[in-house]
């Protein structure tokens, strides 16, 4: 959730502010408090929603590790692979794409796992909600206001 989100709840008196940050948000008129971690005032049922495909989400999915290698990596040192080549009809999805440090990634070019002799460390799929409620989804560099407030297993 953006920060002009947030900031329309707060209006909304549809949350609480638990932490801020701290800068705050200006126009020229008001200022108010950077929202770091929110609380909803009412539970909203929205059903089952997936987890958005993202570039942090499939690093968080795959731990942070390479998945042909299988060693740990920084966001900033890891990009994504597509297991089906784009140039090969592969698509943009949460069952063709997996965490790759960037030699591994060059080392299998456009190629499949299989022809590359490469071997993935676990099968790809999308993930589920309930990895982020127990901190499996929750970014490596988030920000020091979120910390109190996650429960990391």
């Amino acid at each position: 959730m953006g920060w002009r989100r947030a900031i329309t709840l707060v209006l909304a008196n549809s949350v609480d502010v638990v932490e801020t940050y701290p800068e705050p948000i200006r126009s020229p008129g008001q200022s108010w408090a950077s929202p770091a971690v929110i609380r909803l005032r009412q539970y909203i049922n929205l059903g089952w929603l997936p987890v958005p495909f993202s570039r942090q989400n499939v690093f968080a999915r795959d731990g942070h590790r390479c998945q042909y290698c299988h060693q740990p990596f920084h966001s900033k040192d890891l990009t994504l692979d597509h297991v089906m080549p784009r140039a090969r009809g592969g698509h943009k999805t949460w069952d063709n794409v997996v965490a790759s440090c960037g030699p591994c990634n060059r080392r299998k070019r456009d190629r499949t796992p299989k022809e590359a002799g490469m071997k993935l460390s676990k099968p790809v799929c999308e993930p589920r909600w309930a990895q982020l409620v127990r901190g499996e989804l929750i970014p490596e560099d988030r920000p020091q206001e979120w910390e109190p407030w996650l429960r990391v297993a």
